[in-house]
């Protein structure tokens, strides 16, 4: 039985544009990002005002991604390392809502992940249909094993337990920040109680009546906003 490939809309998007380019329609930097080729990157770069914005691929207006999302998707490590560099945005997103991890996620993308990762990724971060890297990964793993892919079934494992990671430390992180943010508010909320209890404190001890000081401190602080 003849082995077949099926394409994602992404794969079958870029090769229009791939096809459109043979005959001039389709951005030099598309092809040179999937090509690895730095050096046209770098005089193409030298040329943009903006290394985050979007290539058209190709098959309709709509269709564009920027070049960290595609050298994500072709898995050309070298070449997101140096858009990086340059100051690509990790969470510029493609006409899908895909951001470059969630690319690199679904084609087994090891390398370009762990890259992705320790540039600032958000593991949690969704695209337009809801979806996260992690579960962009495990939908690239149902697709390794239904066509038979080797090298994707080899590595999506590997970028399954990153990203496992990488969401429990983002949702630690994130109970953290609502807890400061909390303890935040009840300080600001309750820093104008405290003052006017020391303020109390100080007159009653101005007025040599020491014996005022603590309850001054008590009444100010019982007229403070509920919660705090």
């Amino acid at each position: 039985m003849p082995h077949t490939t099926r394409l994602s809309v992404t794969q079958a998007v870029i090769l229009v544009g791939v096809l459109s380019g043979l005959v001039g329609c389709a951005a030099p930097m598309m092809h040179a990002v999937m090509r690895g080729d730095q050096a046209k990157v770098q005089t193409l770069l030298d040329k943009r005002s903006d290394v985050n914005t979007p290539v058209y691929l190709g098959g309709g207006p709509q269709y564009r991604s920027p070049p960290l999302v595609l050298a994500a998707w072709a898995g050309q490590a070298d070449m997101v390392q140096l858009l990086l560099d340059k100051g690509a945005d990790v969470e510029k997103k493609d006409y899908n809502g895909d951001t470059a991890l969630m690319q690199a996620a679904y084609y087994g993308r090891t390398e370009v992940v762990k890259l992705l990762l320790a540039a600032g990724a958000d593991p949690l971060a969704r695209n337009n249909n809801k979806g996260t890297a992690l579960m962009a990964a495990k939908r690239g793993a149902e697709g390794a094993v239904t066509y038979n892919d080797p090298s994707r079934l080899v590595e999506l494992p590997k970028v399954m337990q990153l990203l496992e990671e990488a969401e429990r430390k983002a949702r630690r992180r994130s109970g953290k920040q609502a807890e400061q943010t909390a303890v935040q508010a009840t300080l600001e909320a309750t820093l104008p109680a405290i003052q006017a209890a020391e303020q109390q404190g100080d007159d009653a001890r101005q007025a040599g009546k020491p014996e005022d000081v603590l309850p001054s401190y008590v009444a100010a602080l019982r007229a403070a906003p509920p919660g705090t």
